[in-house]
């Protein structure tokens, strides 16, 4: 029986897999470093959500979350990137399946975009614009600063 245990264990830490977020300026491309960034990895069977993770992006616009070892992978995914909204354009948010992002990656962007949509198996690539100075002007206008 222990051995049994040992294999079970050891080939679930052989399989973990993982995914990136990815959080890139759409103007030029440069990554967006020290952006906090929460996934929660949701099951069906049975149903619970696990808790919220939570990273900040690295000087490469990345943040990783390991999927919990567990004998399925999660159904879903919930991810969200907490831009300042003042300052950046972005749809951050995204509820996906896990093995649809695993396969295929996944590309949230603004409806401006000037950037070819693409992301790698298992990376989730957001995009943000940053706001104009129109923007600007009609955010201090919102607020009535203006």
């Amino acid at each position: 029986m222990r051995t049994v245990a040992l294999v079970v264990l050891l080939s679930a830490s052989c399989f973990a897999q993982s995914i990136r977020v990815r959080v890139v300026n759409d103007e030029n491309g440069h990554p967006l470093p020290k952006q906090a960034v929460y996934v929660q990895f949701i099951y069906d069977s049975p149903a619970r959500a696990e808790p919220k993770l939570q990273s900040e992006t690295d000087s490469n616009g990345e943040a990783e979350f390991n999927i919990p070892p567990l004998i399925s992978i999660p159904r879903r995914i919930w991810v969200t990137v907490a831009l300042d909204s003042q300052r950046w354009h972005c749809n951050c948010t995204l509820a996906s399946d896990t093995e649809s992002v695993l396969q295929n990656g996944a590309v949230r962007q603004t409806r401006k975009s000037k950037t070819p949509a693409r992301a790698s198996p298992g990376v989730i690539v957001f995009y943000a614009r940053p706001f104009t100075l129109l923007d600007k002007i009609m955010w201090a206008i919102f607020r009535g600063e203006l």
